[in-house]
């Protein structure tokens, strides 16, 4: 519970209690003088006495709920309202508390009581909104905050939230609208700049970038809060850089003691992993990793799921729960629960997927859900916690030099993105005709995201298609919005905006896949590079070209370009970029030869052999799970190519 919304009722309770015997007026001013321990016994006592008396088994659950006690307080805050249901404090702290334990749906209910009770209405209207949202239940959150904009205009919270929700709702236009409000009114709300900078990315509003992307430095320069980790990466190339603002972000999730990793315990007969993911359905993540779990060495490893979301029952989700041995959905459970829940089957090895992406919640780690964790895939970057014992890479992602920009110690792997050689190009023959595509211009593509699409690497994009006259740039379809603001920008820059084409989603994965044949040339963005994208087009048999920087998310598709064996489509500057891109252009017996090797490469390249990987990945499983049995601290661990 936050201890500004605590405070309100110990004032209340001093106010209507004067007559109260000592002994709980001294326990009243300990517990609003910060002394939770001394208040704590002074409840206790109390209690002893008249173990029924409730505004004492209230207030002994708010201190509990205070010093992270809160399965104990929850208890205690229900037989205060059991013996006493007409008080709305107790169902406001009750409600607090419940959102803290991820039991949002309940948290609603016990909120609606408090206005029945007349609490203050606003104030409750914004709680039930949050916990609409944290129960990812958008459009009721949205509803509530909508009821308080006229009441609240100068409030940056309610803006910030809204903004929030919206996002999550792929509005972007709606929430940089309400992040512009909220600035306006707090300019350096925790993590709010970050939201603004993400939502005009996406929106590929560039208007004042240049300006905005200094001010955003100068605040994380400063070690201001001002956003959440996944955001810098699409903007700047500097891992020193995100290991800061990681390690900013990772005090809203603070080492918690309640769960110490012990050394002295039973081995298991096998092995115990843990993946813990926010999205076990059809995602990029799980298009990688999906082979990964099928392919573990049951013998000698035991799989667990944790599934942060409930999710869509699609073919993805149903696939991966059928290759775990053990598969949990842990939504509905606080971080406490969760933590608790995996260390009762004596987790070894936690593997967080999701990191600092949407649904991520590291608040598990924190709590030592395993003795050794790991920060793989999801997020591309060091999560600047230290109760992440390793990340996984390769020698081409983290160099030496770089290893100091992660607090984790390095797994490296022969190769680091894993990949499902299951997945099928559909066969169905594709005509450029179908999708918008002139039958003889050369086709450059970008499926990536538009969030990573800068200004400089647009320009770049601009700059190759007037020097190849007979060009397209193919792109990811967006809201109609930014289709707007990508053909406007296309005309600043002297390019008529009809030579931007761009691609529906489409529903088959299979044929998804297959679109990438009609295009030549994959031109990856910078800094944040295509990951799983990267090997989509890959896999389809495209070339791709990518611009490497110093970061994690920068390196990742030269990685991929090196697994399967053609380094030469890895550039290091924009001007070499540019020439890159015009000279395969008009080189088509250099593309094809490129292609034909592409071809042959991901049937014998380590990037597509789900299986190889799986036992590299396996056998650095084995190498910190020795070295936590020898009790010896994490280290960098390197892990030769297996043979299968």
């Amino acid at each position: 519970m936050k201890k500004n919304s605590d405070k309100k009722p110990l004032v209340s309770k001093i106010k209507h209690s004067e007559k109260s015997p000592d002994m709980y007026w001294q326990a009243v001013q300990l517990h609003g003088q910060g002394d939770l321990e001394g208040a704590k016994q002074s409840y206790e006592e109390i209690l002893s006495k008249n173990p029924n008396n409730p505004d004492v088994l209230h207030l002994l659950g708010v201190v509990l709920a205070q010093q992270g006690h809160k399965h104990q307080a929850e208890g205690f805050l229900q037989k205060a309202i059991r013996i006493k249901d007409t008080d709305y404090l107790f169902y406001i702290n009750y409600g607090n508390l419940l959102v803290e334990l991820n039991k949002n749906e309940k948290a609603i209910e016990i909120y609606k009581q408090a206005l029945s009770l007349g609490a203050e209405e606003d104030d409750l209207l914004f709680k039930i909104g949050v916990a609409f949202q944290k129960a990812n239940l958008i459009e009721e959150a949205i509803s509530y905050y909508e009821k308080l904009v006229s009441k609240r205009s100068s409030d940056a919270a309610l803006f910030s939230y809204l903004g929030q929700a919206w996002s999550s709702l792929s509005n972007r236009k709606l929430a940089k609208e309400n992040f512009e409000k909220a600035l306006a009114l707090s300019p350096q709300m925790e993590f709010l700049y970050g939201n603004w900078i993400h939502s005009k990315m996406y929106l590929c509003d560039w208007e004042g970038y240049q300006e905005s992307i200094e001010k955003f430095n100068s605040y994380l320069g400063q070690e201001l809060p001002v956003s959440a980790p996944f955001i810098p990466l699409s903007v700047f190339d500097d891992p020193w850089l995100h290991k800061k603002v990681a390690a900013l972000f990772s005090r809203v999730f603070p080492l918690n003691p309640l769960l110490e990793s012990s050394i002295n315990r039973n081995k298991n007969e096998r092995i115990r992993i843990g993946y813990f993911s926010a999205d076990f359905n059809t995602h990029a993540v799980m298009w990688l990793m999906s082979g990964v779990f099928e392919s573990h060495d049951k013998e000698c490893f035991e799989t667990f799921a944790f599934s942060f979301t409930q999710g869509v029952m699609d073919e993805t989700r149903l696939r991966v729960s059928k290759s775990f041995d053990h598969f949990f959905n842990v939504d509905a459970k606080s971080d406490d629960e969760v933590a608790r829940l995996a260390r009762s089957w004596n987790i070894d090895i936690a593997i967080d997927l999701s990191g600092y992406t949407k649904n991520a919640r590291p608040g598990v780690m924190s709590r030592r859900a395993a003795p050794i964790q790991i920060n793989f895939l999801g997020y591309p970057g060091t999560m600047g916690a230290v109760y992440y014992d390793y990340i996984i890479a390769d020698q081409i992602i983290i160099p030496d030099e770089s290893r100091e920009a992660y607090l984790e110690k390095i797994i490296y792997l022969p190769s680091y993105q894993p990949n499902d050689d299951s997945r099928e190009v559909s066969s169905r023959v594709l005509v450029r005709e179908d999708f918008g595509l002139p039958e003889n211009a050369f086709v450059f593509c970008c499926f990536n995201d538009t969030y990573k699409i800068t200004p400089d690497i647009f320009n770049a994009w601009m700059n190759i298609l007037k020097k190849v006259e007979t060009s397209v740039l193919w792109l990811r379809r967006p809201d109609d919005v930014v289709v707007e603001n990508l053909r406007m920008a296309a005309i600043q820059r002297g390019v008529n905006s009809e030579r931007l084409v761009f691609a529906e989603k489409m529903q088959m994965p299979s044929e998804y896949l297959a679109r990438y044949g009609l295009a030549d040339l994959f031109l990856d963005t910078f800094p944040y590079n295509a990951h799983t994208t990267a090997s989509d087009a890959l896999w389809a048999g495209l070339p791709v070209l990518t611009r490497v920087g110093k970061s994690f998310a920068s390196r990742v598709a030269a990685s991929v370009l090196s697994a399967i064996e053609v380094p030469e489509l890895i550039v290091d500057s924009d001007i070499s970029y540019e020439q890159l891109a015009v000279e395969l252009a008009y080189s088509p017996d250099r593309l094809r030869k490129i292609r034909n090797r592409i071809n042959f490469n991901k049937h014998e390249s380590s990037l597509f052999n789900t299986k190889r990987y799986t036992k590299n990945l396996e056998q650095a499983f084995r190498a910190v799970y020795e070295r936590y049995c020898r009790n010896l601290p994490p280290y960098h661990v390197i892990i030769e190519e297996c043979n299968v």
